[in-house]
């Protein structure tokens, strides 16, 4: 029998700070949903996540770990990472959601060669299946909040006794994005608005920006976001009240994900007006510096490196944005 080959993939590149590969890899496993392909870093593996599978990646680009969901349905919205007492064997807790808008979602520990355990589900209303909901935002190694489209929760997680329900509160808007800095949960969402949280979720200020974010991320001097489907690649600096300081827009199509640099400056990658990973490096002022292409697809997510340089992953033939 021929095998099945299937035609989406994630890529990761590390690229020097020239923006030249160092390295690429393409792996089979991006899923149907661009928006659910995300780029993260802990233990000195990269971390990347498609809508099925996660994939830990070396800072060689070796493959050294991955998983997939038993069924490409419900969708792998969020991932955390945890380590078991005493033996620090690696865990998974792992957020899923279904396609119909009104729906909640479910939460669920994943232990590599043991199977999955303590799912538990919750009411939610999350939206359109093309924006990335739930949210997870780590607080320490047993408790995190869960950020939905109307309501945000904090859970504790027992590997004995699974997901507890601390509180819960209502959204006004639902959650674009949301963070931790400086003991701060950091939220934008759907209607402009950033908003820092304590962790008893108690409003500490809150800024209307107008702007709807696809992704906030921590810089050395603020935060920096990128717009949501604006058919032009628009980047906004706020300071850490969420004052906006400037915003920036590119002839590209939109950019997913911003990082800070070594050197104060601000990477962004997304997608090209020749549908193609584009990645862009801005002055810490916003001004651009210069702007390199890669293979067909989209640029999900970035980090900056060691030496200098950047972790870009891609997602070729986007399917749902």
């Amino acid at each position: 029998m021929r095998p099945i080959i299937i035609p989406v993939f994630i890529l990761a590149a590390l690229c020097t700070a020239g923006a030249q590969h160092t390295w690429h890899k393409m792996v089979p496993g991006g899923g149907s949903l661009t928006a659910y392909c995300q780029l993260s870093h802990e233990n000195g593996l990269y971390q990347m996540k498609s809508s099925t599978q996660v994939f830990h990646v070396n800072a060689s680009g070796e493959i050294t770990g991955n998983f997939s969901l038993p069924n490409s349905y419900p969708f792998l919205s969020a991932v955390l990472e945890r380590y078991a007492a005493g033996t620090g064997h690696p865990y998974f807790l792992i957020a899923q959601r279904p396609l119909p808008p009104v729906l909640g979602y479910t939460l669920t520990e994943y232990r590599p060669g043991k199977g999955y355990f303590h799912q538990t589900s919750f009411q939610d209303s999350l939206g359109a299946i093309n924006i990335l909901r739930t949210k997870l935002v780590s607080l320490n190694d047993s408790v995190f909040v869960v950020f939905g489209g109307k309501f945000y929760r904090k859970i504790h997680f027992s590997p004995n006794t699974g997901f507890t329900e601390l509180w819960s509160h209502p959204l006004q808007s639902p959650v674009a994005d949301a963070l931790l800095h400086n003991n701060q949960l950091i939220v934008a969402d759907d209607a402009g608005n950033v908003y820092a949280l304590d962790a008893d979720g108690n409003t500490l200020w809150s800024k209307n920006t107008g702007h709807v974010f696809r992704t906030l991320r921590p810089v050395s001097d603020g935060l920096i976001g990128c717009i949501r489907a604006t058919q032009q690649a628009t980047i906004v600096k706020l300071d850490f009240t969420g004052t906006e300081l400037w915003t920036k827009t590119s002839a590209d199509v939109e950019y997913f994900e911003a990082a800070g640099t070594s050197d104060g400056g601000i990477v962004a990658t997304g997608i090209s007006g020749s549908s193609k990973i584009t990645l862009a490096k801005f002055s810490g002022s916003g001004e651009p510096l210069w702007k390199r292409e890669y293979s067909d697809g989209t640029g999900t997510g970035v980090l900056a490196a060691p030496d200098g340089g950047f972790v870009v992953m891609g997602k070729k033939t986007p399917l749902y944005t």
